[in-house]
């Protein structure tokens, strides 16, 4: 039976491999990005980065429940960034389908995430009530139903509390609509 499973998933990575290769895009990175501005919008911006492997994110799981996207946040600005974890969200959205992520698995899967050595739950663990202060980075892990995302999204959509206004939509590089004549 555990060789029936090997098998079966030798051969789907084979086919999603086969796929992609056929139209170049095996192995090719898929960038988000986005930016807001903070304080009075003079002192600079705070970027947001995603980078995805299409093939890797389709095979690699927590739990074999969840997806995993990891979000780079860089404080380029005077004011400082606050995340807070019981207000801020994240979802994505493909197509017209849009779902909702979940930035704390401590609470959804506790024995899982208490199995972890203290080191990577720090790693983790969302900065709640980090400020993010000009030129500091830090990474932010969301977590998607690995049924709901089989392959990376359109586009990530990341509202933190602090950041008055509109969520921070995080688009694929090179994705920017065509200027019409």
């Amino acid at each position: 039976m555990k060789f029936r499973y090997i098998f079966v998933c030798l051969l789907a990575i084979a086919a999603v491999s086969a796929s992609l290769a056929a139209n170049g895009s095996k192995g090719k990175r898929v960038v988000y990005e986005g930016s807001v501005s903070l304080g009075d919008g003079t002192s600079g911006d705070c970027r947001f980065l995603v980078e995805l492997e299409p093939i890797l994110f389709q095979v690699e799981s927590v739990q074999s429940k969840y997806r995993v996207i990891r979000i780079n946040i860089r404080n380029n600005s005077q004011s400082p960034l606050k995340l807070t974890m019981a207000k801020d969200s994240v979802q994505v959205r493909d197509g017209s389908r849009v779902t909702k992520g979940n930035l704390n698995l401590a609470d959804s899967e506790p024995a899982w995430w208490d199995g972890l050595p203290l080191e990577l739950r720090k790693a983790l663990a969302y900065p709640d009530q980090a400020a993010i202060r000009r030129g500091e980075e830090e990474n932010v892990f969301a977590y998607f139903p690995a049924a709901d995302l089989s392959t990376p999204p359109a586009e990530i959509t990341f509202k933190i509390d602090s950041v008055p206004g509109a969520p921070i939509v995080l688009r694929q590089r090179g994705t920017a609509a065509a200027k019409a004549d």
